[in-house]
């Protein structure tokens, strides 16, 4: 496999080197011209291409592949991340996100969070949670609601429904309502003073 290797110097134009391998097709160039450096791999399918001025760099390719032992990335200023396509982070040990400032999630469709093991969410201000559509929340053990003060409210029907009911105040429990039904097979009211009426 020959290759034809030349050098060309000019004084306006600087430095061109360029190997031929005609039996591929290939075709690599470096171009130094005193403001940029050009390289340029063409074949006959696809062409990769770096170029280098005195404040950034630019790769032109269509696979681009790093393997390091340890990579770091550090910018001053905005770093943006852009797929056309299926984009994927996967870290086989732990992973840490973390933002000093705001952290927005947006999606146009699904979100999915799954977890092998525990799920904590811990907020220092306000946790708020809305739906566009149904609200689930399933457990298949204990579910627990706690707060200092727990409300539930519907703007139309609210529904507590269980194999069995237990509704417990350590002090005043209220009952209040237009319209007040206690229905069941057998009904016990029970406690040390009972007023109806």
């Amino acid at each position: 496999m020959p290759l034809v290797c030349t050098i060309e110097l000019s004084k306006t134009a600087g430095v061109t080197i360029t190997v031929e391998n005609a039996d591929d097709q290939i075709t690599q160039t470096i171009v130094m011209n005193g403001t940029s450096i050009v390289t340029t791999v063409k074949g006959n399918e696809e062409t990769s291409l770096i170029t280098q001025v005195q404040d950034q760099i630019k790769i032109q390719v269509k696979d681009f592949i790093l393997e390091a032992e340890t990579i770091t990335c550090t910018s001053t200023g905005a770093t943006a991340h852009t797929s056309e396509d299926v984009f994927s982070i996967t870290s086989t040990a732990d992973m840490t996100l973390t933002s000093s400032a705001n952290l927005i999630q947006d999606v146009t469709d699904d979100l999915t969070v799954t977890t092998g093991g525990n799920t904590a969410v811990d907020a220092g201000g306000d946790f708020t949670v809305a739906a566009g559509g149904e609200a689930k929340i399933e457990a298949t053990g204990d579910a627990t609601l706690k707060g200092a003060n727990a409300n539930l409210t519907a703007s139309s029907k609210a529904t507590v429904k269980g194999a069995t009911g237990l509704v417990k105040a350590d002090t005043t429990l209220d009952v209040d309502g237009g319209t007040l039904t206690l229905k069941g097979t057998t009904e016990t009211l029970k406690g040390n003073s009972i007023k109806i009426g």
